[in-house]
């Protein structure tokens, strides 16, 4: 934490996730971009899953630098964090999610993303086929053990591993649940 300007700022990097205790407390389970001088980045996709202070200090530094830069010293040209889910939508058997922070689209485009799951109202949570759409800020969901989805998550664990979906700043996008349900299966 630190003073601006007579206003404390404080950055909590979040090192690991309960999917059914911390996301919990966050609106729609979204990690929130900021509240009253608060700003909250996650890490769970560096390192590895034994140790919640992973060795690659740079990409959490960098992240940090960025958070400073936009919103401590004015910096407008850069987003200040990595895109965030802001609404999904159900149809033909997809959920198609959309992204802020990704005013020139998301990354990579022509791959499959790892990371996301999806569920019907039966509450079982199957890993899901992603992709961005074109070159947009929103990204395709599809599970053929899915046919009528009703929810979708991504990244959300405690440890994600080799997570690629990013806006083309690099900066890696949040975890998030559209779900509410505390009983998931």
């Amino acid at each position: 934490s630190y003073l601006i300007n007579n206003n404390m700022v404080t950055i909590v990097i979040v090192s690991a996730l309960s999917p059914y205790q911390e996301l919990k407390t966050f609106k729609s389970g979204q990690i929130s971009k900021e509240k009253n001088g608060k700003y909250l980045h996650w890490k769970q996709h560096i390192g590895n899953e034994f140790c919640i202070h992973p060795s690659p200090k740079e990409p959490v530094g960098l992240r940090l630098a960025t958070l400073a830069l936009t919103q401590t010293y004015g910096v407008r040209k850069l987003p200040s964090t990595g895109p965030m889910m802001t609404n999904v939508e159900y149809t033909d058997g997809k959920a198609i999610v959309a992204f802020d922070n990704a005013r020139a689209g998301l990354f990579p485009t022509f791959e499959q993303l790892e990371g996301f799951e999806i569920a019907e109202a039966d509450k079982k949570f199957y890993p899901a086929k992603a992709k961005v759409v074109g070159r947009s800020n929103k990204v395709e969901v599809q599970s053929e053990q899915v046919p009528q989805p009703v929810a979708v998550r991504y990244a959300f664990r405690n440890y994600v591993g080799n997570i690629t979906l990013r806006n083309t700043f690099g900066l890696n996008a949040f975890p998030f649940r559209t779900d509410t349900w505390d009983d998931v299966k």
